[in-house]
């Protein structure tokens, strides 16, 4: 899915039903990474988690990677802005995750925030697997999504407001997946375990920590 149509107008609309939430949840697991050298990340848009990342980790090399050239040129202004410095330590790539050719370096971090939600089970499990092997002994993934929450009254509000945003992914810029996909699975069956998760919104709103076993 291409968010070039939406591009400029994205953050607001996040800032109009979310406020700053989503960004809080994008950014809740950074300082509990251990030192990483290179990272690679997933659908960041304008860019508002990789410039954080990237002003928290001085050495930090990042690969950005984006299906829109819109939000890759609000990216590159928004990190330019913030820290020119770090444009040397990143590299942005337009592309399809399901079909982007990488660099084979392993990466210590991967970072896919409300980016899932946005694609079938097949096609999760499938990038998964692909970025999977591009992933060190110990590597973390760090994931955010929306999730119905387990309470029962507060499932009666997120349920209605998560159809809604598929509905408008749908209408705006032609998505097709119109359910959330099971992300946890395919991380478990490749080496990754659970070990810190951030929930909000009554746990609508989740951001949890994943590192691979380095045997």
């Amino acid at each position: 899915m291409n968010c070039d149509p939406l591009a400029r107008s994205y953050r607001w609309m996040e800032y109009a039903v979310f406020g700053t939430t989503l960004q809080r949840c994008r950014c809740c697991h950074l300082q509990g990474l251990q030192n990483p050298r290179s990272a690679l990340v997933l659908g960041d848009g304008d860019g508002r988690f990789t410039a954080r990342l990237a002003e928290r980790y001085p050495d930090l090399r990042i690969d950005y990677l984006d299906i829109s050239g819109n939000m890759i040129a609000l990216a590159r202004r928004r990190i330019e802005r913030a820290n020119a410095a770090s444009m040397q330590r990143i590299r942005f790539h337009q592309g399809d995750a399901r079909t982007a050719a990488l660099r084979s370096e392993s990466y210590d971090v991967i970072a896919a925030h409300f980016f899932f939600d946005f694609f079938s089970f097949a096609d999760v499990e499938l990038m998964i697997s692909r970025m999977s092997a591009l992933a060190a002994p110990g590597a973390a993934w760090i994931v955010s999504d929306f999730e119905l929450p387990p309470n029962r009254l507060s499932a009666l509000w997120a349920r209605p407001l998560l159809r809604t945003m598929y509905l408008f992914f749908r209408f705006s810029v032609g998505l097709d997946n119109q359910r959330l996909s099971d992300w946890r699975a395919p991380l478990r069956a490749h080496g990754f375990s659970s070990r810190n998760a951030c929930r909000l919104w009554a746990g609508f709103i989740v951001s949890e920590l994943w590192i691979r076993g380095t045997e």
